[in-house]
């Protein structure tokens, strides 16, 4: 039978007590948790986030339960601040709800036109260009087509790529096209309570927008949020402490010295003739759920029983955005069409311009064939699917032939149309379910 082994000890007591009280100190010091997870942001189509964000924006204190303020201790974050609420107010909005979309911005960036995601000491020069999936500027634009109209917006102003007025300009051109958002932050009233809400915390929640992780956050539901423009990966008590404590600090420190604007005029910088607002006819650009919803109805559309090609009746029931969309990239189009619907929105948003303009079959063919450019799941399960992923199927032998936009919605979670019976609207779980259980359905998601 083997003996235990005796190894001889090098240490002292002295050198013991020494190690102890080492391990002790280095327990007390505060941990850094690494909570971001990119590849979460990415699959989800979320455009705008701070992977950086330790919830204190760049410099001032942001955490969940106080909030951040003008007494940073960056010496240009006063200024940049002051400029934005000037900005918003005198597009209209109320100090509160600017104060809201501020909150949010300090959240991301510290609203510092020069942040660059990752960078914490070094802020990008005037010639910087921009890295494809890496955050910058005031809201941190993510997404490469955002990116490259953030560029092109700068070129055509004729200013450098890290202004502030440029991307105030840009941002408030990009908010345009969330006509809820805009016209629900266009009723806050700096002293009056929003659904028994406070104000500013109201406006950063209606402009952080509505996603699962703070779905069931007990304020948000209050305020009930509809698609916004942060839509971040933070937890419902962040949004509303802080992000919404950022906003209330912020309204607070300027109340009684920034005035609250008169109103928003045609809700946005761009409106559609017809009254309804959006960027470019309701698309936006890069972002493929919020232009499917916004070219849809809000409520699930049953059949209707329309006569094949019956272009008028269709063109009366779709959404003005939808028809205008139509005009635009897909002219003379049926507006009662599933495939005609998501090639609109594909090519509207900028999200792929080759996008075949009609038909299943055409589209299931393309997607299979461009591999660079899809990722291809066949015969997928609800748990494979991702927000902004296109579901597609044409099965001649089961007569299946049909197509949608998963938008991930837990009331609505499809966006559809279908041939001569309904024009696009949101759905429930039903067609969902009907094309997932059909042989030969595939999801196409777009390869960012």
């Amino acid at each position: 039978m083997s003996r235990p082994l005796k190894l001889k000890s090098n240490f002292n007591q002295s050198s013991l007590v020494f190690i102890l009280i080492g391990l002790i100190i280095t327990s007390l010091m505060p941990l850094r948790v690494l909570a971001i997870d990119t590849g979460f942001y990415s699959a989800n189509d979320i455009l705008f986030y701070n992977p950086d964000d330790t919830g204190c924006g760049s410099s001032a204190d942001n955490s969940d339960t106080g909030g951040s303020d003008s007494s940073s201790s960056d010496a240009g974050y006063k200024k940049r601040l002051e400029t934005t609420l000037n900005f918003l107010t005198g597009k209209g909005l109320s100090l509160a709800a600017a104060a809201g979309i501020a909150g949010n911005l300090k959240n991301e960036s510290g609203i510092e036109p020069a942040k660059m995601q990752g960078h914490y000491n070094s802020l990008a020069p005037d010639n910087f260009t921009l890295v494809r999936g890496e955050g910058f500027g005031i809201a941190q634009w993510t997404y490469y087509t955002r990116q490259d109209a953030l560029v092109a917006f700068a070129k055509k102003e004729g200013k450098k790529i890290n202004d502030l007025g440029m991307q105030l300009d840009f941002m408030w051109k990009e908010a345009s096209a969330y006509g809820k958002m805009m016209k629900r932050l266009n009723t806050i009233k700096s002293e009056t309570p929003y659904n028994g809400i406070e104000a500013p915390v109201a406006a950063a929640i209606l402009f952080h927008g509505h996603t699962k992780l703070i779905a069931n956050n007990p304020t948000v539901k209050k305020v009930n949020p509809s698609s916004g423009f942060e839509r971040s990966g933070d937890s419902g008590n962040k949004v509303v402490n802080g992000r919404g404590g950022a906003a209330t600090k912020i309204y607070n420190d300027y109340k009684g010295k920034i005035k609250d604007g008169t109103g928003i005029t045609g809700v946005g910088t761009e409106s559609l003739s017809d009254g309804s607002t959006g960027y470019d006819c309701g698309a936006v650009d890069g972002d493929i759920i919020l232009t499917a919803t916004n070219f849809a109805l809000d409520k699930p559309n049953k059949d209707q029983g329309y006569k094949s090609g019956d272009y008028t009746q269709s063109t009366k029931d779709a959404a003005p955005a939808y028809i205008a969309a139509l005009d635009k990239y897909n002219h003379g189009a049926n507006p009662a069409d599933c495939g005609i619907f998501v090639a609109t929105v594909m090519i509207a948003s900028g999200a792929d311009k080759d996008y075949p303009k009609a038909g299943t079959s055409e589209q299931i063919a393309y997607v299979k064939n461009n591999k660079s450019k899809y990722t291809i799941i066949e015969n997928p399960k609800e748990a494979d699917l991702q927000p902004g992923d296109v579901l597609i199927v044409h099965n001649d032998s089961i007569n299946a032939h049909h197509t949608l936009i998963y938008t991930g919605d837990s009331q609505y979670p499809v966006v559809e149309a279908s041939q001569d019976n309904r024009v696009p609207s949101v759905q429930g779980v039903g067609t969902l379910n009907w094309i997932l259980g059909k042989s030969g359905a595939v999801i196409a998601r777009l390869i960012q």
